[in-house]
């Protein structure tokens, strides 16, 4: 009995090989006969891993959504965004709050001094339905907070006694979304504290997973630190101070990118800042617990931008990059896609001094091309830099920051989509 060559075997179990490829291997295939070009033109669940990756998307949990109404949505989705055309519309009204977030497809707004308002976004094509609840009675005044919907946690600071007293203690509470209970996940008792060098401080908050990361900036930009907890057992991952961290995102489940600039405030006290602002890449599950400075912690690599020019002064710099490298929406919701793990965008934000003016540039790269890098490195090599040359003109994008783009408002990426 002679061997069956493939294109004796029944379709489906062609199509059911085809389905264990990659997507880029898939497209590949298609085009080496007909055969296959004709199974995958008549196979939903192949043109649907191939949106998937064309839209940055993964695919979410079993559902009572097949492939073809998967595909279907998506390619909604897609036309919607191309477009600019919104399935449907809906006026949200701020609040008069002092602080607000939307995260994870989740708007909340501070409603007085200890209260606040959620709105979960609603969703025509992925089936999220619009619902709203408020978290009050948490028995302290809120300071600041940030959330993530997937894991139901609220980090909530709790307004100081007196911002202006050196030295003093910040508390954070970890609580329950939707109750504002302590969060069952959490540590006993449910507060991580941490007492901050300098006065009147602001707070850049990031959750990825377990990990739980906090900027805290006094407001004479002569102490900054950067803290990352495991908000489930409430140990210290990492704790580096230095007036030269101006921003910070996790990068990776162990990575987090810090930005580094020398601010004007301390040009004249440490001489000429350095013309080379960087963004540094630190493994936070091998740093010191103990505080360390900045400039002698250990780091994997450093990302720098290109020298200025010698009348140029840098003076600050940010990133942002939204979801957290890991996030999936809550299992609750069941929608069948959401923004790919494997690629976000970071956007940086960079301010200079040009004489008498004050430019703002972007910067545009993705994971995928600051990993390009970072897997370059031999085992156990740490404090690699690389120069602009580089990585930036094939890794990035840099521009000139549209009129009006602001240092405070901060939701402005999302997966790999960048709005102003």
């Amino acid at each position: 009995m002679g061997s069956l060559t493939i294109y004796e075997l029944p379709a489906e179990l062609i199509i059911h090989i085809l389905n264990a490829l990659d997507y880029k291997t898939l497209l590949h295939t298609r085009q080496a006969c007909r055969l296959f070009n004709k199974l995958y033109q008549n196979a939903a669940g192949l043109q649907y891993k191939v949106e998937l990756a064309v839209a940055n998307m993964e695919n979410g949990p079993p559902s009572g959504l097949g492939a073809a109404d998967r595909l279907q949505r998506l390619k909604q989705h897609q036309e919607a965004w191309a477009t600019l055309t919104p399935n449907a519309q809906q006026i949200v009204p701020m609040l008069k709050g002092s602080v607000w977030e939307l995260y994870g497809g989740v708007l909340s707004q501070a409603r007085g001094s200890s209260t606040l308002a959620f709105k979960q976004l609603p969703s025509v094509v992925r089936g999220i339905e619009d619902k709203e609840w408020t978290v009050s009675g948490l028995g302290f005044d809120i300071r600041d907070y940030g959330m993530d919907p997937s894991q139901q946690l609220l980090a909530i600071i709790q307004k100081p006694a007196r911002s202006s007293v050196n030295n003093e203690m910040i508390q954070i509470h970890l609580r329950s979304l939707f109750t504002g209970a302590s969060h069952p996940a959490a540590h006993d008792p449910a507060v991580l504290t941490h007492t901050p060098e300098g006065i009147r401080h602001s707070f850049t908050i990031q959750i990825s997973s377990v990990f739980l990361g906090i900027l805290f900036e006094s407001r004479d930009e002569l102490y900054n630190e950067l803290v990352i907890w495991n908000w489930q057992t409430g140990a210290i991952e990492m704790w580096m101070s230095g007036t030269e961290i101006a921003s910070f995102q996790f990068l990776s489940d162990r990575h987090v990118l810090v930005g580094y600039v020398m601010p004007l405030l301390n040009v004249d006290q440490l001489g000429a800042p350095p013309r080379e602002p960087r963004l540094v890449v630190v493994d936070f599950l091998v740093a010191a617990p103990e505080k360390v400075e900045a400039k002698r912690a250990d780091f994997v690599c450093s990302f720098h931008f290109p020298i200025l020019a010698q009348w140029a002064i840098p003076l600050a710099v940010s990133i942002r990059s939204d979801p957290a490298p890991s996030w999936t929406p809550h299992r609750d919701l069941q929608v069948p896609f959401y923004t790919s793990r494997d690629e976000r965008l970071f956007v940086v934000t960079f301010w200079a001094a040009d004489g008498g003016n004050v430019r703002t540039i972007l910067l545009f790269t993705l994971t995928s091309s600051l990993f390009a890098h970072i897997e370059t490195l031999q085992p156990g090599e740490k404090k690699r830099r690389f120069a602009w040359g580089e990585w930036g003109p094939m890794g990035s994008r840099m521009m000139m920051a549209p009129t009006g783009h602001s240092d405070t408002w901060v939701c402005y990426v999302y997966g790999t989509k960048f709005v102003s």
